[in-house]
């Protein structure tokens, strides 16, 4: 990530900060990165040298005017007249990480190695929010290689419940 998506990315956190509306602004940079995701063209017209800098900010208005707030609009812009439109998904990513810290959540990664359920998805969430004493971010993957529980990756720790990982311990019992 570059210091340049950091910088821009940290003063639009602080102006939401000053609103205290982190968590609408950190969903309205969601909703267009999925835009960008989708239609990876659109940010490449967004960025083309060959199209004057007030059409590529008309492009913005007309595509996220109305759906996004003003400044999520404006800061958009700014990125388009900069030449860094480029940056948007590191500054998002900051943005989150950013939200994620102040608000105290948690964020991991979930592995089983079937597709949870959602009640299962669930307790998995308040078993998390019990032991961290934050809520969690959780992000679901399914790895079929762990042949059974789960294993929870935070930012610092590793929870491996995996009926692979009891396998290896009873393997290195049984060599001893």
């Amino acid at each position: 990530m570059t210091d340049t998506a950091k910088e821009y990315a940290r003063g639009l956190y602080m102006l939401a900060a000053e609103e205290h509306r982190e968590r609408e602004y950190l969903e309205e940079l969601r909703d267009v990165m999925e835009v960008f995701d989708k239609n990876p063209g659109y940010a490449a017209i967004l960025s083309a040298p060959s199209i004057s800098v007030h059409e590529r900010c008309d492009m913005i208005e007309k595509a996220f005017g109305g759906a996004v707030t003003v400044h999520i609009v404006s800061f958009l812009k700014l990125l388009c007249k900069k030449g860094y439109l480029h940056y948007f998904g590191d500054c998002y990513d900051e943005f989150r990480k950013l939200y994620l810290d102040f608000s105290g959540t948690v964020r991991a990664v979930v592995t089983s190695a079937v597709e949870l359920t959602e009640s299962e998805k669930i307790r998995v969430q308040e078993k998390m929010h019990a032991l961290m004493g934050h809520s969690a971010m959780l992000r679901f993957r399914v790895d079929p290689s762990i042949l059974g529980g789960i294993i929870i990756e935070t930012d610092d720790q590793v929870i491996d419940g995996s009926v692979r990982r009891r396998l290896k311990e009873i393997k290195e019992v049984i060599r001893k």
